[in-house]
């Protein structure tokens, strides 16, 4: 490997075997604190499985430095610097300040530094490791530690520590490794006792406390098989510019720095499922239809089975998957997954779509003018751009026999809708099939970037109904094919099925959609309370063809529908039939003629439970008042044409 001028790195590789209290190795949480535990643990085992501490070797360092290279590993931040490495020398120092030296640490812990002889110009790193002899499962647990690192020359001149990393290794040598930087205005500060702690089970610099400045892991490391810890720290050495001695030494060395309150303690929130829906909406959401990724691993990185179906609104295809509407309540928020070609790191590449244009279609049954079932109409859309995006995890395609082979990066997407973009089913017809197609909007001038990482929508084995389809054209209301736009009224021209490997081996896309509104109560048996359903505003001849009326309103966890019923049959007289509103307005009766109304309420629960009729509500419509409506001066019955005609066109 190739090794330049580098930078002085503290490296040590620790080994989990943790306690919950006390210096007792082999068990997955231990804690070492005490002058007692570290020179236990820096002391040679006295029992096969007792973890121990020891100076990295150099063919150790260099498989670990591979870890920030090697193609396919993730990557996030910049790169471990160049270093050339130096075997370090280990001892524990006891605490209490070194001749009263305020730059010497109270509490006692491990001091590794480059030895007596000090190295040319140059950077330089050094490591240490806590090696034990089982494999420990850090997935429910933190690892904890703190370091100091301090100001060895005056500030502003070479000779300083300017990088700390903490790496875990597993028992087939894949790992995943974090590094701060050091220094004024830094991560980690000089002269200052900092706690770090790690989250094992999340890949990427936030699963820090400070946060990370750089972190590279292996898609193969597992967090259930850890063997060795690995804190080092880089730093620039220049001859004769280090002015402070390591704790305990009589005299300047060069670069040092010190460890204690090394542990693993369990973690109060693990990280056990992948990924959920981040809830969007206003207040809890609530589930209307969901076919997440299938997930084949849920250890850390998690494993998806699937691949890509390319979804560009202005280059066809654009991708649609049937889903079932079982009931009134709006969908409020969409959530759907996806990757974008060829990038394998756990952040977005830098060519984003400019918006997704999400649309919700009508189904048509597979027969009707193809063997398979596809979207009809487009019925509403969406152009979000404001969606929001998580990490989820790595994909596996389906006809990839070896199990550590992962292809590109899955995210998450969600999108909050604004109320008055919700989308509602049709009123009345529950378990309503429809379709809902995703696709990515990009600027014209990137297609040609040789950094544009085309996003697709995540395939999932068969969940529903049929198979997703790729829309190939789509007719627009104006006559026009698409692409270039839709429109809603666009209908279905052409496309096609997705399978693997064979047309009787369905696939289907993830997504999932959500909505503000509670789940209906199964065991709801309950009609709306607050009652007994009442006018709040009996029924009155708004004009001589209208009536309008108000219900009482009632409230029920599960919503609120009202009906109105006309009970004379008189012309004109309409039922409301049932709605969400507690008014009703009831148009083109006759005048001075009576009608008569009463209105019942019921829940939206499966139960659809009701309440009783209200009493009757009677009126009649006023005669219509002659006015010079047609400002002639004359009041006569060509002022009553006038209105009449006024009010057929225009309304009330």
């Amino acid at each position: 490997m190739k090794k330049p001028n580098v930078k002085l790195s503290i490296f040590c590789v620790v080994a989990v075997f943790l306690v919950a209290a006390g210096p007792v190795f082999g068990t997955v949480h231990f804690n070492i604190d005490s002058l007692e535990e570290w020179e236990k643990a820096l002391g040679p085992p006295a029992e096969p499985e007792q973890s121990f501490v020891r100076p990295l070797l150099p063919d150790e360092w260099d498989e670990y430095m591979g870890l920030w290279h090697e193609p396919g590993n993730i990557i996030e931040g910049e790169p471990y610097p160049d270093t050339t490495y130096l075997v370090p020398e280990l001892y524990v120092y006891e605490g209490g300040g070194s001749s009263g030296d305020s730059n010497y640490p109270e509490d006692a812990g491990l001091v590794m530094y480059w030895g007596p002889e000090a190295p040319a110009d140059g950077n330089f790193a050094a490591a240490w490791a806590l090696v034990y002899g089982k494999d420990p499962d850090l997935s429910r647990s933190l690892i904890k530690v703190q370091v100091y690192a301090p100001q060895l020359s005056p500030f502003g001149l070479p000779g300083q520590i300017t990088q700390i990393s903490l790496a875990i290794q597993d028992q087939n040598y894949q790992r995943q490794a974090w590094y701060w930087n050091v220094g004024p205005g830094k991560t980690i500060p000089w002269n200052t006792w900092t706690p770090v702690t790690v989250n094992p089970s999340i890949a990427g610099v936030s699963a820090t406390t400070p946060k990370a400045d750089s972190f590279a892991g292996s898609p193969a490391f597992d967090v259930k098989k850890v063997t060795i810890m690995i804190f080092d720290e880089n730093g620039r050495w220049v001859p004769g510019s280090i002015n402070v001695p390591p704790p305990g030494q009589p005299a300047p060395y060069h670069l040092w720095n010190y460890w204690n309150y090394l542990m693993v303690v369990p973690n109060p929130n693990p990280t056990t499922q992948p990924p959920q829906p981040v809830p969007h909406s206003m207040g809890k959401h609530h589930i209307k239809w969901s076919q997440p990724p299938e997930v084949i691993d849920r250890n850390i990185p998690i494993r998806i089975l699937g691949w890509d179906e390319m979804s560009d609104y202005k280059n066809p295809p654009i991708m649609a998957d049937d889903w079932l509407c079982k009931d009134d309540r709006p969908v409020t928020d969409i959530h759907w997954w996806g990757s974008f070609l060829g990038w394998t790191q756990p952040y977005p590449p830098p060519i984003l779509p400019r918006a997704f244009h999400i649309g919700i279609w009508t189904n048509v049954k597979a027969g009707v003018d193809t063997d398979f079932s596809h979207p009809g109409t487009l019925l509403w859309e969406n152009f979000c751009d404001n969606w929001v995006w998580n990490f989820y995890g790595y994909d596996e395609h389906p006809d990839q026999s070896d199990p550590e082979f992962y292809t590109e990066s899955c995210f998450q997407f969600n999108q909050l809708l604004s109320e008055d973009e919700w989308f509602y089913q049709e009123p009345g017809e529950p378990n309503t099939i429809y379709w809902l197609s995703i696709a990515a909007i990009y600027d014209p001038n990137v297609y040609a970037d040789p950094n544009f990482h085309p996003w697709g929508w995540k395939t999932r084995p068969w969940h529903f109904e049929d198979d997703a389809v790729r829309i190939i054209h789509a007719l627009h209301p104006d006559g026009t094919l698409w692409p270039p736009a839709l429109k809603i009224g666009s209908t279905w021209q052409a496309g096609d099925p997705v399978f693997w490997p064979d047309p009787d081996h369905s696939w289907d896309l993830a997504f999932e959609l959500t909505t503000v509104m509670p789940d209906p109560d199964p065991n709801d048996d309950e009609p709306p309370g607050l009652g007994p359903i009442d006018w709040d505003i009996p029924p009155s001849g708004a004009a001589p063809t209208v009536i309008t009326m108000t219900s009482k309103t009632l409230t029920d966890k599960s919503g609120v529908e009202y009906y109105f019923d006309e009970l004379t049959g008189n012309p004109g007289g309409d039922d409301s039939g049932w709605q969400d509103s507690s008014g009703y307005t009831d148009s083109g009766l006759d005048p001075n003629t009576d009608y008569e109304y009463r209105v019942k309420a019921r829940d939206k629960s499966p139960n659809k439970n009701e309440t009783g009729w209200s009493p009757t509500g009677a009126v009649t419509t006023p005669l219509p008042t002659l006015v010079n409506y047609n400002a002639d001066g004359i009041v006569n019955e060509k002022d009553l044409a006038y209105f009449a005609n006024k009010w057929l066109t225009s309304g009330p």
